[in-house]
This record gives structure tokens, C-alpha cells and sequence, in this order.
């Protein structure tokens, strides 16, 4: 039995610059860090030809085209086991509609401990490019290849997407400056639109958008700099520059609430933005000192390590 952690992440700033709409004629940019919460999957092989899955639902066939869970068919496939395998998936936090890239979190884990089991170890990067595969390439998703990055390595990182379809990884290694500043609200919505949906509509807006995204992934280099020479005040105009800029995306990206909450946050003198595609799902805030705001939050850290092992 193997189990594999698996960080979930916040994006900072340059977000939507990572889709290949984009980044294929421009180059992309993204700078995230992954958070001390994590989803776990858990896989062993069985004695019988059966694959059992369990998550929210429990779902167990003998093809492995019949699971309704897309994610994990394709990673199985991917891995080339096709049979006799059982697998647990679970998360500390929720991982639909949270912003906090869950989905390339099961993915990368998925495939990390199902290669294990067969005795092969990829690398981060293999990871990555392979979570993009599964999730982009076969499964359709508009999405972007940050998700996949930022869960696979770990850290605070600036992500270059190049047009050729390579990333350039930067860690980012003033890493304390940012300790105890960071946490998330909740601001689930129930009405919000499918992720996958907003998505869509925000790719079909990307050439509206190119002006838009460019002053986003321009805010990555002064981000960098602003954090490693732990200037508190630039980082808090950054995130908020970064927020209004990428509202413009779309009117579906905030909501009365969202605005509430970020307002709430600003007036206290931090910095907030939602994490994720809109609508719903976590809201950052960042706060260099003590905070007043009425608003319950959850306290989040850097993951340095990324996905990885744990055997039992």
C-alpha cells in the first residue's frame, strides 16, 4: 500500500496567463506557492480483477472506462493499470469549487503513487507534465498548467510558460518573509457556475482580454521583488492591483459577497483576491500584522516539498 500527499495551492497574481490560448503567442506567467493542506490518495493492488474507487461516491467495475470518476480512469490508463487495483481518495479541504487547484491535486497525486506501485519514480516535472496531459490533452479541460506545476513541486515558485509549451520553474526562496501572513475564507456560493463553465467563458474571452493579462503577468517580476526584499507595503498593493485586474477578466469572476468580504479585508489594511476560476470557492488574504476582521479564517503556510510518498 502506498499513499501519496499532495499539496492544494493559492495563486498570487499573472493567473489565466498560464492557458495555451495565451501563453502559445504571448508566454505566460504565474507566481503560487502550495498551502499545508493536502489531498491524499491512497492505491494497492488486489488479489481480483476488480478496481474499486472511493471518494465521495464508491464506485467499483472490472473496465476501467466504466468509472464515472474521469480523473482517475485517465490516470490509470496513463500508468497502464488497467485492473485489480483499489484506491481511496480524500482531502482536508474540499476540492470542487474551492479555487485551490484540487482537481491537478488528485491528478498528480493519482498518478504519482499508481507509478509507484509499479516501481516507477517520476520526477517532479514528469509529474507536471504529465498531470497537464491528463487533464488538458485527454480530458478536454480549458484550463491552465499552473495547478499541475504548483502541486507537483511545492514551494513558492514563479512559473514561466514559454510558447514552445516548456516552464521554467524559479523557486522563490524568501520563503519567511511570508510566514503567518497568509489565510483563506470561505466564500462558497451554491450558485456559483461550474468552474469548468466560467473557465470556458473566460477562455472565449481571451483575445478581448490580451491587455488585461499582459498588465497580470507583468505584476509577477514586481511580486518577486517586492517579497524577497520583504517589502509588506508593495505586496499588499500587488495582490490588490492583481484583484482588480483580474475582476476585468469577466463580471462572473466576483459577486456581492466576494466584494464584501475583499472590502472588509482592504479596509483592515490587507490584501485579498478569490482564488480559483470565480464566483466562489477561498478567498487569500494577506496580513502583515495582526488582523480585526469579523471573518473566520483558516491559517495557511508554505508546503516546500510538493507531492510525495508516504508507504505503510
Amino acid at each position: 500500500m502506498l499513499i501519496s500527499k499532495t499539496p492544494l495551492r493559492i495563486s498570487v497574481t499573472g493567473g489565466g496567463s498560464d492557458i495555451k490560448n495565451f501563453y502559445s503567442a504571448y508566454g505566460g506567467e504565474v507566481v503560487s506557492f502550495a498551502i499545508n493542506r493536502y489531498v491524499y490518495v491512497t492505491a494497492f493492488f488486489r488479489l481480483d480483477d476488480k478496481i474499486v474507487l472511493s471518494y465521495r461516491l464508491l464506485e467499483e467495475v472490472h473496465n476501467v472506462n466504466k468509472l464515472k470518476n474521469t480523473l482517475v480512469r485517465e490516470c490509470l490508463k496513463e500508468a497502464g493499470i488497467l485492473k485489480g487495483i483499489e484506491i481511496h481518495l480524500a482531502s482536508e479541504i474540499p476540492t470542487i469549487g474551492t479555487g485551490l487547484g484540487g482537481s491537478s491535486a488528485i491528478t498528480v497525486g493519482c498518478l504519482n503513487v499508481l507509478f509507484a506501485l509499479k516501481g516507477i519514480f517520476l520526477t517532479k516535472e514528469q509529474l507536471a507534465v504529465k498531470a497537464c496531459r491528463v487533464e488538458i490533452d485527454l480530458l478536454g479541460k480549458e484550463i491552465g498548467k499552473q495547478d499541475q506545476y504548483a502541486c507537483a513541486y511545492g514551494g513558492l515558485n514563479r512559473f514561466e510558460f514559454l510558447p514552445s509549451s516548456a516552464v521554467i520553474v524559479t523557486p522563490i526562496l524568501n520563503t519567511d518573509n511570508l510566514t503567518g501572513k497568509f489565510s483563506l475564507v470561505n466564500a462558497t456560493d451554491n450558485s456559483r457556475l461550474p468552474a469548468e463553465l466560467l473557465l470556458s467563458k473566460q477562455n472565449k474571452r481571451i483575445k478581448k482580454n490580451i491587455g488585461i493579462l499582459i498588465k497580470m503577468k507583468k505584476q509577477c517580476g514586481r511580486l518577486v521583488k517586492a517579497i524577497v526584499s520583504n517589502d509588506e507595503k508593495s505586496i499588499i498593493k500587488i495582490l490588490n492591483r492583481s484583484w482588480d485586474l483580474k475582476k476585468q477578466l469577466s463580471e462572473q469572476i466576483s459577486s456581492p459577497s466576494i466584494d464584501k468580504i475583499i472590502n472588509l479585508i482592504r479596509d483592515d489594511g490587507g490584501a485579498g483576491k478569490l482564488c480559483g476560476a470565480g464566483q466562489a470557492g477561498y478567498i487569500a488574504s494577506y496580513f502583515p500584522f495582526d488582523r480585526s476582521i469579523p471573518i473566520k479564517t483558516i491559517p495557511v503556510e508554505i508546503d516546500g516539498e510538493g507531492t510525495r510518498l508516504i508507504q505503510i
